[in-house]
C-alpha cells in the first residue's frame, strides 16, 4: 500500500523547522524515517505534512544537562531517567 497524500519540506534551518511545524496543521517531524514511513504506507498515520530536519547540522549533538540527557541528532529527544535507574522515559 502506498502513503496518503503529504506536502514535504526540507528545513533549511532549526528556525525554518520550527516555523513550518507552527505553520503546518498536521504535521510530523522526519529524520530518517524507520518508524513513521512504514506507518504511513500501511495509512495507520496519514500527517498533512512531513517536515525533514535530517540535514540540520546544528542538531547533530549528545548534552548532559544534568538530570536529562539531549541527544540531538537526529530525531531530537529529551532522556529523562526514571526512579529505576535503569530505564528512561524518551519525550
Amino acid at each position: 500500500m502506498k502513503p496518503a497524500a503529504f506536502r514535504y519540506l526540507r528545513a533549511l534551518s532549526v528556525e525554518s523547522a520550527l516555523a513550518a511545524l507552527a505553520s503546518e496543521a498536521d504535521a510530523k517531524i522526519i529524520a530518517g524515517g524507520q518508524s513513521l514511513i512504514p506507518m504511513m504506507n500501511l495509512r495507520a498515520v496519514q500527517p498533512a505534512c512531513l517536515i525533514d530536519i535530517n540535514r540540520l547540522s546544528e542538531l547533530d549533538y549528545i548534552r548532559d544537562a544534568g538530570d536529562v540527557i539531549h541527544r540531538d541528532s537526529p530525531p531530537a529527544v529529551a532522556i529523562r531517567p526514571s526512579r529505576d535507574a535503569a530505564t528512561f522515559n524518551v519525550t
